[in-house]
């Protein structure tokens, strides 16, 4: 198993929630991704954490091609969805047995 970290701060999260619930969460299943948690950091609700677990490290890899388009990164940042600020953190690992 693979996990994934993505986080980030949000300019309204009402709205960013409600667009990944749309958009992102369904891409992450298409992608094969296993399960999905948003964490909202503590003290700050618009500091959001994305994890994900992968079935391996080829599924992200997979998927992190369309993470990384611009047309992706477009999408993530519009006022309408409740915007990406600024550049994400991301930490990845295998999962240990």
């Amino acid at each position: 198993m693979y996990l994934t970290c993505v986080r980030h701060k949000v300019r309204e999260y009402a709205a960013w929630r409600a667009a990944f619930d749309v958009n992102a969460a369904l891409l992450f299943s298409r992608a094969g991704c296993l399960g999905t948690h948003i964490v909202q950091m503590d003290g700050d609700p618009l500091d959001v954490a994305v994890i994900n677990l992968w079935p391996s490290e080829k599924e992200w890899n997979d998927f992190g091609a369309l993470h990384a388009s611009p047309e992706f990164k477009d999408k993530v940042k519009s006022k309408e969805d409740g915007g990406v600020l600024g550049e994400p953190t991301f930490w990845a690992g295998t999962v240990a047995e």
